[in-house]
């Protein structure tokens, strides 16, 4: 079996360890508030900013008076998380949209859709502070394939609709941040739309305060160069330009979706691994993993709007992806408990050093805590390792160590299991050895005895 070293230094601090710049979405697929099991669980991930879709089945302009009862129910479950909320618009009223056809994107009357923007956004970001960021859009660039009811395929246009748009959301509350448009996928397309559309906003006097796109992929390379590429764009005009990954998740293409890959723990410990890089190589750079729990799709409540309802249906109720860190029914995955060993790292980190580039590895402490986690993933195919962790300039004296472990052994049994559970006593140079089976997620915590 393979035998990799990796190196702690505690003398070595790099700063504060924090994740909060690392989310959750959910959204678009719809309308059923989250179950009291999800928010549960996502309140003790202590989220700071939730995305969702306001999609037009909300019908929230359906009558003469806009009617929030539907998505008062559903944001009202989002902000039972403890969350702020970053909403994407992506609605389409039938008195401002009457065909149905993804490619016309500006309302019959511009006032009136100005009118329906700021009454959301006044009730949501004014009478109730719940909504902070607002997007425009969501996947512009392939419309309805991407669970949109726009296709803006020229960078004019969509400014013209951003514009008339975040002009709405600002003038209700001049306090919330705007942006979008959630572009779907990270390549020389997207590149090239943030090179025109971020000069169009600064050189016309409208503001930006952040954009965004969604990326599916196994590939870390992928996440991190596509996120250093679109911080540099934006970095040529405003550094104070934020960027969201709006939707971020491994691959989802090439697989039969069978219930059994929902537990898969490589799926934990490529989020893992792409997680620690952008948190490593693009800290400004912020993700909301699509989506907190797997959901159905009616087709009914698509048709109004949408044109190929069907296709809907087939992506979330024939053969759904699964990436919910929940299933339908609340039932934990092991992406939930990946995202709680996030949460259990200590605040100070110090320096570690793998010597095997499968070990993806951050380790930090506090006056009581050391705290370690690994995960152990190749794009390719991940093997089976044994670790051996040395400290250098660590503390003395008793303590417990403890191993906890997502791995494939877990499957029908709880997803986060104790491996080890042990008093020992630390040395400055104090060294111990794990077993880190492939494509599995690992968190050591080593407590002072009092």
């Amino acid at each position: 079996m393979p035998h990799g070293r990796a190196a702690i230094d505690f003398a070595e601090n790099t700063g504060q360890l924090c994740f909060s710049r690392h989310s959750y979405g959910i959204g678009g697929v719809n309308s059923m508030p989250m179950p009291d099991s999800v928010v549960r669980g996502m309140r003790e991930l202590n989220p700071g900013l939730i995305r969702i879709f306001i999609q037009e089945f909300f019908d929230i302009a359906g009558g003469n008076e806009p009617d929030f009862g539907r998505l008062d129910a559903y944001i009202k479950a989002i902000h039972d998380t403890g969350a702020e909320i970053f909403a994407s618009i992506c609605i389409k009223p039938k008195s401002l949209f009457p065909v149905i056809d993804e490619n016309i994107w500006m309302p019959s009357d511009i006032q009136k859709w100005k009118e329906i923007i700021a009454a959301m956004v006044t009730r949501y970001s004014v009478e109730n502070r719940y909504v902070t960021y607002w997007g425009i859009g969501n996947e512009i660039n392939i419309g309805e394939y991407g669970g949109c009811p726009y296709k803006i395929t020229d960078v004019n246009d969509y400014f013209e609709y951003y514009k008339m748009t975040a002009g709405a959301v600002l003038g209700a509350c001049p306090g919330v941040k705007v942006g979008g448009p959630s572009f779907a996928g990270v390549n020389g397309e997207t590149y090239e739309f943030f090179d025109r559309f971020i000069p169009l906003c600064l050189n016309n006097g409208i503001r930006l305060d952040f954009i965004s796109y969604n990326i599916y992929s196994d590939e870390i390379s992928h996440h991190i160069g596509g996120a250093r590429a679109v911080r540099d764009i934006a970095a040529k005009y405003d550094r104070d330009i934020e960027i969201y990954v709006t939707e971020m998740n491994i691959g989802i293409g090439g697989e039969v979706s069978v219930e059994e890959k929902a537990y898969d723990a490589r799926r934990a410990a490529a989020l893992a691994a792409i997680v620690m890089a952008y948190n490593d190589k693009v800290p400004d750079v912020g993700t909301f993993h699509y989506h907190m729990y797997d959901q159905y799709c009616d087709p009914a409540e698509f048709r109004p709007f949408y044109s190929r309802p069907r296709y809907m249906a087939s992506h979330w109720n024939d053969e759904p992806h699964r990436l919910g860190l929940f299933d339908p029914d609340g039932s934990e995955r092991p992406q939930y408990h990946m995202y709680r060993m996030l949460g259990a790292l200590a605040p100070l980190r110090v320096t570690a050093r793998a010597d095997n580039e499968d070990i993806h590895i951050i380790a930090s402490h506090d006056s009581n805590q050391v705290t370690l986690m690994m995960a152990n993933y190749n794009p390719g195919q991940s093997s089976d390792t044994v670790m051996t962790i040395s400290f250098k300039n660590g503390f003395n004296g008793r303590a417990r160590l403890t191993v906890r472990r997502i791995d494939n052994d877990n499957i029908g049994a709880p997803a986060l299991k104790t491996t080890e559970d042990r008093l020992t006593y630390l040395h400055g140079d104090f060294k111990f050895s794990v077993f880190v089976p492939a494509d599995a997620c690992v968190l050591i915590t080593i407590t002072r005895c009092r």
